[in-house]
C-alpha cells in the first residue's frame, strides 16, 4: 500500500481504538459477564496456579455445564491462547485481568481494521476501504464485541490474519513460488491454525483460503503439496487437543445443541431451519442490532452489486453464511458467535459504499457520498442505541462481591443462586457452585461451606440450618 493509504487505515485505527477504550476500566459484570467470567478466570487462575495450558481451571465446580461434577474445576474448551496473553499481560502491566484481556481483545481487533482496508483496497479500491473498514472500526456493535473478555474476536483477528496473508501470497504482492516453499503459505496456515484452536468455528475461513490458493495455481492439482499441507496444518492441533480433553468429561459443556436449538426456560426448543432462526439472525441481529437498519442499506447493495476482479469477496460472504446456518443454536441463543461474521459485514458494506460512490450515472457525485455518510452515521446511532446498554454493570452484584470477599474467607467454597451465572463466583474471587444444584446436605459433601441467596424462602432454611453471617432484604450470606 502507498503511504496514504497507511495515513488513511491508521486515522481509522486511532478511531477505532478511541471508540473501544470507552469504559475499558469497569467491573467485569456487563452484558454477557457470565461467559466473560469464565474466560477471565481462566486467565485468573494461571497467574496463581502456573501455566499449566493442558489443564485450564476456572471457578464453577457444578454439574450445570457437563452433567458431571468438577471438583477440579477444569475448562476444556478452547486452547487457552487468549488466556495465557491475558494473564501474561496482566502480571507484566499489573492492570486486572479483566482489563489486560479487554486491551488484548482490542489490539487485535484493530489489525483485522488493518487487514479489511487491505482486502477491499486491493478488490475494490480506497473508497470502499474506507467505508468498509470505517464501519468495522466504529459501527456500536463491532466496537462492544471487540473489547470483551472473550476468545471470540480473538480467534476472528487471527483468522483475517491469516486470510490477509494468504491474500497477499495470492495476488503476487510477494514473489509467487512453489507453496511448499514460500513462507507465506505456512505463516497463514500457523494464524489460522491458533484461530481454529481457540474457537473451532474459525475452521469456516478455510474456504477462502482453498478458493485464493486454487486461483494461484489456476488448477487444482495434488503436485502442489501447499493443498494438503495447509488443512492438515490448521487442522491437526485443534483434533489433538480434542482427543487430549476427551479425557476430561467433567470440563467439556454439551454442545451439540449448538447445532439446531436455543435453551428457552431451561429446556431445550429446536430452531432449525424455522421461521424464528431467520427472523433473530437476519433480522433482529444483523439489520437491527448489528448494521442499525440503515447500514444495511449498504450491506444489500455489496451483496447483489460485487463485481470485483476475483471471487474472494463472495466466498467469504459464502462461509459466513455457511457459519449461520451449520451453527444455527449457538447463533439464535448468544448474539457474540455474530463475532465471527463481522469482517464479512464490514467487507460487504465495503463493496455497497464503493458501488454507490462510482455510479456517476445513477448517483449525483455529490448526493453520493452525503448519503453514504449519513447512511453509516445514522447507523451507528441505531445499532447503538440498541447496545449501549450493554455497557452497564449490576450494582448489586458488585456489592454481594464485596461482602463475600470481606466476610468469607479467601478458599472457601461457595454457592450462589445465580441460576448458572458464574459472575458473582469471579468477582468475588471465589470458587465453587453457581447455583443451588442439591440439598444443602449434599452441597457440603461437595465442600461447600458457605451459601449466597437472594430467595426469601432459602433465607427462612438456612437461618434454620446454618449461620447467618450476613443478611438483608435484598440477600444473605450463610455458613453450613
Amino acid at each position: 500500500m502507498k503511504k496514504l493509504d497507511l495515513i488513511i487505515v491508521g486515522v481509522i485505527i486511532f478511531f477505532g481504538l478511541t471508540a473501544r477504550l470507552y469504559k475499558i476500566d469497569i467491573p467485569l459484570a456487563d452484558f454477557h459477564s457470565w461467559r466473560q467470567a469464565d474466560t477471565a478466570a481462566v486467565a485468573r487462575n494461571f497467574t496463581r496456579t502456573g501455566y499449566d495450558l493442558l489443564h485450564p481451571r476456572y471457578d464453577d465446580l457444578a454439574n450445570i455445564q457437563t452433567g458431571k461434577y468438577n471438583p477440579q474445576g477444569y475448562r476444556m474448551v478452547e486452547f487457552p491462547i487468549y488466556n495465557t496473553l491475558t494473564a501474561l499481560s496482566s502480571q507484566i502491566t499489573r492492570m486486572p485481568i479483566h482489563i489486560a484481556g479487554r486491551l488484548i481483545t482490542v489490539g487485535f481487533s484493530l489489525l483485522v481494521i488493518f487487514c479489511i482496508y487491505y482486502l477491499l483496497k486491493y478488490e475494490i479500491g480506497t473508497l470502499g476501504a474506507i467505508f468498509g473498514s470505517l464501519f468495522f472500526a466504529l459501527q456500536p456493535f463491532i466496537v462492544y464485541y471487540t473489547r470483551v473478555v472473550l476468545p471470540d474476536g480473538f480467534s476472528m483477528s487471527l483468522a483475517m490474519i491469516s486470510i490477509t496473508i494468504a491474500y497477499r501470497y495470492r495476488y503476487g504482492i510477494v514473489n509467487k513460488t512453489a507453496a511448499s516453499k514460500c513462507p507465506c503459505v505456512f505463516i497463514s496456515a500457523s494464524f489460522l491454525a491458533a484461530a481454529i484452536l481457540v474457537k473451532p468455528t474459525a475452521v469456516f475461513f478455510l474456504l477462502p483460503f482453498i478458493y485464493l490458493y486454487l486461483s494461484t495455481h489456476r488448477r487444482a492439482s495434488w503436485d502442489y503439496p501447499g493443498l494438503l499441507i495447509y488443512p492438515l496444518i490448521t487442522i491437526l492441533p485443534t483434533l489433538l487437543w480434542r482427543v487430549w480433553i476427551g479425557q476430561f468429561p467433567e470440563g467439556i459443556p454439551a454442545s451439540s445443541w449448538l447445532f439446531y436449538a436455543v435453551n428457552t426456560g431451561g429446556a431445550l426448543t429446536p430452531i432449525f431451519m424455522r421461521p424464528a432462526f431467520f427472523r433473530w439472525i437476519f433480522y433482529e441481529r444483523i439489520f437491527l442490532i448489528i448494521s442499525g437498519a440503515w447500514s444495511f442499506i449498504l450491506i444489500f447493495i455489496g451483496t447483489i452489486s460485487i463485481k470485483p476482479k476475483s471471487y474472494f469477496i463472495p466466498i467469504v460472504s459464502i462461509s459466513s453464511l455457511f457459519f449461520l446456518l451449520i451453527f444455527q443454536g449457538g447463533n439464535v441463543q448468544h448474539d457474540y458467535y455474530q463475532i465471527m461474521i463481522l469482517p464479512t459485514l464490514a467487507l460487504l458494506v465495503g463493496v455497497g459504499a464503493s458501488t454507490i460512490l462510482k455510479s456517476k450515472s445513477i448517483f449525483h457525485p455529490v448526493i453520493a457520498p452525503v448519503g453514504v455518510v449519513s447512511i453509516l452515521f445514522l447507523g451507528m446511532i441505531f445499532s447503538f442505541n440498541q447496545v449501549k446498554d450493554h455497557y452497564n454493570t449490576d450494582g448489586r452484584l458488585l456489592t454481594m462481591s464485596r461482602l463475600i470477599q470481606t466476610l468469607t474467607p479467601f478458599d472457601a467454597l461457595i454457592a450462589t443462586d445465580t441460576t448458572g451465572d458464574t459472575t458473582l463466583l469471579y468477582l468475588s474471587d471465589r470458587r465453587g457452585f453457581p447455583a443451588l444444584t442439591d440439598s444443602y446436605e449434599v452441597l457440603k459433601t461437595k465442600g461447600i461451606q458457605y451459601v449466597v441467596t437472594s430467595s426469601q424462602s432459602e433465607k427462612i432454611l438456612l437461618n434454620k440450618i446454618g449461620k447467618k453471617i450476613f443478611e438483608n432484604s435484598d440477600f444473605g450470606i450463610y455458613s453450613l
